[in-house]
């Protein structure tokens, strides 16, 4: 139920919400309505990159639109993974359909590739670092001593376990695949 309550209780978020939903209706082959607002409980469609990234995508304009019609202007603007997409959108350099459409072929050609996982770690990269068994690697810096790592299901796993043992936070995240 992602923004469930935004879609049903601001027009302005709904409206936005339902002009990506509408572009990227025939390249995903769904209404991405009914991955975001299922009717019933569900296996969660969101963990599926391919569906994931635009539903992303989607929300994120949509909470970007409300917020503008609020009067909320941003001096600049940068993007983190999708998030650049939704910049590039709002700052005039892509167009809502070009963006929507590059961001269903990214998911689609993301989940092609092997099934991979990705942990959050309350921890430096650079201590991080040395700890990375083969195949894993520093996915994202997302604060001083927060980052993603991702790579292959069984490496990521070892990497937990090395990390639990030296008290060190570790959340998985639910996705399909290991990416950025």
């Amino acid at each position: 139920g992602m923004s469930r309550d935004l879609y049903a209780g601001e027009p302005v978020f709904a409206e936005a919400l339902d002009a990506c939903a509408d572009l990227l209706a025939e390249p995903l082959g769904l209404d991405l309505r009914t991955v975001l607002f299922p009717d019933a409980p569900a296996e969660d469609g969101l963990t599926h990159t391919t569906l994931a990234q635009p539903a992303l995508f989607a929300t994120e304009y949509a909470m970007a639109t409300l917020l503008r019609s609020w009067g909320v202007e941003p001096d600049v603007m940068v993007g983190h993974s999708i998030g650049e997409f939704t910049a590039a959108v709002l700052s005039g350099v892509l167009s809502l359909k070009d963006a929507a459409h590059l961001v269903a072929l990214r998911g689609r050609l993301m989940q092609d590739r092997p099934t991979g996982a990705m942990v959050s770690i309350a921890a430096a990269a650079a201590d991080i670092e040395p700890l990375l068994p083969d195949g894993v690697s520093i996915a994202a810096i997302n604060a001083p001593m927060l980052c993603v790592a991702s790579g292959p299901h069984e490496a990521v796993a070892e990497l937990g376990g090395t990390l639990a043992a030296k008290e060190i936070t570790v959340r998985p995240l639910h996705t399909s695949h290991a990416f950025h």
